[in-house]
């Protein structure tokens, strides 16, 4: 997904893009943001940059291979085929 904050403050609005393998599926405004953020981490993606899960290493700790797909489920259910699901979620059968 790519957002496009309008900015000007917090909790400005955006516009959302999901795109699957690159390719726009989907398109929409988001009016609100939340102002602050959850917790004291972040969802870093190839490194971490606030506390690791792990004393075994010293954030930020960079991946150095190449990042093919990230996923975030908050749905519960298992996802089989992610671009019938977000089909679906756009109303888009």
């Amino acid at each position: 997904m790519d957002f496009k904050y309008d900015g000007g403050g917090p909790a400005k609005g955006g516009t959302a893009t999901l795109l699957i393998n690159g390719k726009k599926v989907g398109e929409g405004r988001i009016d609100k943001t939340i102002p602050g953020k959850f917790g004291f981490d972040e969802m870093d993606i190839g490194m971490d940059l606030s506390s690791p899960v792990s004393e075994e290493y010293k954030p930020p700790f960079k991946f150095s291979g190449t990042i093919k797909k990230v996923t975030y489920d908050v749905s519960g259910e298992a996802i089989h085929d992610a671009e019938a699901v977000a089909r679906r979620l756009l109303g888009r059968q």
